[in-house]
């Protein structure tokens, strides 16, 4: 299966501000985990979870047939 995830800008801003007391002496980096709740074999919801806090993102689960721009 292929989703696309919509992460808002405010989110990814959260995540770098986030990792700069973690990792000063490493510049501007972040990370985030990708949570997916199945229940029955179906997707409920897809959540960006960070050590402080979580954010439910919009989702779309992609055509068997399209191809992953993103890897080419």
């Amino acid at each position: 299966m292929k989703i696309e995830i919509d992460i808002p800008e405010e989110q990814i801003k959260k995540s770098l501000e986030e990792s700069k007391s973690i990792h000063e002496d490493e510049g501007e980096k972040g990370s985030v985990d990708i949570v997916m709740l199945y229940t029955n074999g179906r997707l409920d919801f897809v959540d960006v979870s960070r050590k402080k806090d979580f954010y439910s993102c919009n989702y779309r689960i992609l055509q068997k047939d399209t191809e992953d721009e993103g890897r080419k």
